[in-house]
């Protein structure tokens, strides 16, 4: 039946819909910075999550800003 393949679609769309705007909510709420005091022992915590890649990527310019 056409009309019933339509329906069925439309109900996929907007689920699919729903899962990508769940995703971008989430990452938004992953960049905010967690802000974390300095431990007694004076070592600070991770104050926002981090990609390894974005991390690797700092470490290579700190790297070569040192050569100059």
């Amino acid at each position: 039946n056409p009309a019933s393949r339509t329906t069925n679609k439309s109900v996929f769309v907007h689920a699919y819909i729903k899962v990508i705007n769940y995703r971008i909510i989430n990452q938004r709420t992953n960049v905010r910075p967690i802000k974390i005091e300095a431990m007694p022992s004076g070592k600070k915590k991770k104050r926002h999550k981090m990609s390894t890649h974005k991390r690797k990527k700092r470490l290579r310019k700190n790297r070569h800003k040192s050569k100059k």
